[in-house]
């Protein structure tokens, strides 16, 4: 049996390895650390404007029962045999790697790291007819209205450009509808952002041909980030944050920028993106081609499951 490592159920009893919506959870999990987690995680809604103070005080009380079930029922079911009866695993970036290795009895197993291929977008960009920008500084975040794919850091950023002088529009996929919508309200650049709901692929892949950046300021970290590396295949730039594998899936000044979970900080990359927009297209896709090769992806996958 070989396990494909594109997450943290093995690890974290929420997959998310976020220790309370502050820091990657690097120590393993247990009895009072998921309590305390839980009940981070719900004064971080609160403050967001997600749930009202009452229901979080109500949540936190709650966690105290909740949080050790929760945690007991993810270890009866992700116990010591399920990792032993594992012969090999398979990691999408070598952030994965290390954390599995570190929290996990592996016992020497082979772990090989295998990015993700990512070569649905490809079709959209024929040989080396790629669109121009017909947008100016639009900048595309698709990650949804989950907080720990930080939306609202994206909002601070943008409010930080506008207050800069920048000229810049924000498209949200999968937020319309959302707290997110009433957070931009609150910060007041509600005009400047276009909030929409999730749609298909062949759509999303149509509007980042259309912008100048997408963003992906996710808290939480990342095993790989899709995202980023589907612009960079349609010879868009990104701005990510430092968490997970995010750093290895953009080549940072090249293909986009990595920086830190702060707002003044991705601001900061955005406006280096929108700069850099305007240079060759062309030569973004061919970085990230470099960078996240599909055909070794591949060979190295074919020759990890033959050693079994």
């Amino acid at each position: 049996m070989v396990a494909h490592l594109h997450s943290y159920p093995l690890l974290c009893q929420w997959w998310g390895l976020l220790y309370g919506m502050r820091e990657v959870c690097y120590r393993g999990c247990g009895l009072p650390r998921i309590v305390r987690c839980k009940q981070l995680f719900n004064e971080e809604l609160s403050r967001l404007g997600i749930i009202g103070g009452f229901r979080s005080s109500m949540y936190q009380v709650l966690d105290l029962a909740k949080g050790p079930l929760d945690y007991l029922s993810w270890r009866r079911a992700v116990s010591r045999d399920v990792v032993d009866s594992i012969d090999g695993f398979v990691a999408v970036s070598n952030f994965v790697k290390r954390v599995h290795e570190a929290l996990l009895p592996v016992e020497g197993k082979p772990i090989e790291v295998v990015y993700n291929p990512v070569t649905y977008p490809l079709k959209y960009v024929g040989g080396t007819e790629l669109k121009e920008r017909h947008e100016e500084n639009l900048i595309v975040y698709a990650s949804g209205s989950n907080p720990v794919k930080g939306p609202h850091l994206a909002l601070q950023a943008l409010e930080l450009l506008l207050n800069e002088g920048v000229d810049a529009k924000l498209a949200m996929f999968g937020c319309e509808g959302s707290w997110v919508e009433e957070y931009a309200r609150k910060l007041g650049i509600e005009k400047s952002v276009t909030f929409m709901k999730k749609v298909s692929l062949d759509n999303l892949y149509k509007f980042i041909l259309a912008a100048n950046v997408v963003v992906m300021p996710s808290i939480v970290p990342e095993s790989f980030g899709r995202i980023p590396v589907e612009a960079n295949r349609l010879g868009v730039v990104a701005v990510v944050t430092n968490r997970g594998g995010l750093p290895e899936t953009i080549v940072h000044g090249e293909t986009g920028y990595v920086v830190n979970l702060y707002p003044e900080d991705i601001a900061e990359g955005l406006l280096s993106a929108l700069r850099d927009a305007r240079g060759v297209i062309k030569d973004i896709r061919e970085k990230s081609l470099k960078a996240i090769n599909p055909q070794i992806s591949v060979d190295k996958l074919l020759s990890f499951l033959a050693k079994f």
